[in-house]
């Protein structure tokens, strides 16, 4: 079965499409809707992904058409028998939208549990990423990627950061995969090292965070991975939050080992960001574990 990366809405307009037709079709829709800022996002395809488990379990052959991006990641999680990108998928008899199989399986927020995914296996960490020397190492992601319109508004800098940089009791480790020239001199001024710079996908984003001890995210596709992981994550959400965080507490139905900080916005390091460093102070002051979650 083709577990599709895109459209929340299918209409009478795809009845009687092949299967190659259809695909093609999805793609032009969703290459559409990215041009006015209305894309299926990364976040999305890493949340729905929950539901791949249970199809997986009922017998399914699961055949993933994702972004290049999700591509290694996707195709080597269980259950999952080949990945592919949209201009070339493979093969398949059935189709169903990733987003659609909350829907289609009657599931809730929480069914199965996390994490639902993990590091794909033979990936390494890339070494970039810094040795541990006892310390606990926590990853840092402040930003969407570049030209992305989607992240608008929940995007920090490097310097509104600075409260996480210099909380004591761990190592700050940048995960950020396409950082500037600006912020690269950022964190050098930190003494963060930039292990997101050998980043090449998702694949490798997901082997870092297996090897972190803790995940710092604004609400991207990276909080999203580190909470399909189930790795111990804290989000920075922006006063009115995206729809998948609710409206108000520190937790989420959908990953339980992550801790929500409203209210984070650029040029305010001494809201949500500063509790967020004082929680990873707190948290790591007596030594990393790495099974605690921050729910």
């Amino acid at each position: 079965m083709w577990i599709l990366f895109g459209s929340y809405c299918f209409t009478a307009a795809y009845e009687g499409m092949g299967a190659n037709q259809l695909i093609q079709t999805v793609y032009a829709e969703y290459e559409e809707r990215k041009a006015a800022a209305r894309k299926i996002d990364f976040g999305d395809m890493l949340l729905f992904a929950r539901y791949m488990p249970a199809l997986a379990a009922a017998g399914v052959t699961i055949t993933a058409v994702v972004p290049r991006a999700l591509v290694r990641l996707f195709a080597g999680q269980p259950g999952v028998a080949a990945a592919g990108p949209p201009d070339a998928p493979p093969a398949a008899d059935l189709w169903v939208p990733l987003a659609s199989l909350a829907h289609r399986l009657g599931a809730v927020p929480d069914a199965g549990g996390t994490p639902y995914l993990g590091p794909v296996p033979d990936v390494p960490p890339p070494a970039a990423l810094p040795p541990a020397h006892g310390r606990p190492r926590v990853g840092v992601v402040w930003r969407g990627r570049q030209g992305a319109q989607s992240v608008a508004g929940r995007s920090l800098t490097p310097d509104d950061l600075a409260p996480v940089f210099q909380a004591p009791g761990f190592k700050p480790v940048a995960l950020q995969p396409d950082t500037t020239a600006a912020e690269k001199a950022t964190l050098a001024a930190h003494g963060v090292p930039d292990a997101g710079a050998t980043v090449t996908d998702f694949a490798d984003t997901a082997a870092l965070m297996a090897a972190l001890d803790a995940v710092v995210s604004v609400d991207t596709a990276a909080a999203h991975l580190a909470g399909a992981l189930g790795r111990p994550a804290l989000v920075l959400l922006k006063a009115k939050a995206d729809w998948r965080w609710g409206t108000a507490g520190p937790t989420t139905p959908w990953f339980p080992t992550a801790r929500l900080f409203r209210g984070a916005a650029p040029g305010d390091p001494e809201g949500a960001v500063a509790a967020a460093a004082r929680h990873l102070a707190e948290r790591f002051g007596a030594g990393p574990d790495h099974t605690h979650s921050f729910s």
